[in-house]
């Protein structure tokens, strides 16, 4: 049961506010993963550089 009332934009985070500029995303040879790579389309990173590990 919901006793009080909502407030509109409570709880909304919008895009890219959950970094700072300048803040790193990934370290050079973190592997992604999709935690880091919704922070780099969070912050509109629009490249990265990267390499595919053999199977």
């Amino acid at each position: 049961m919901i006793n009080q009332s909502t407030q509109t934009g409570r709880n909304v985070r919008f895009s890219g506010e959950d970094f700072k500029p300048g803040q790193v995303v990934a370290k050079k040879g973190q592997l992604l993963n999709p935690h880091i790579l919704m922070a780099i389309n969070a912050n509109k990173i629009e490249s990265v550089q990267f390499i595919v590990l053999p199977i």
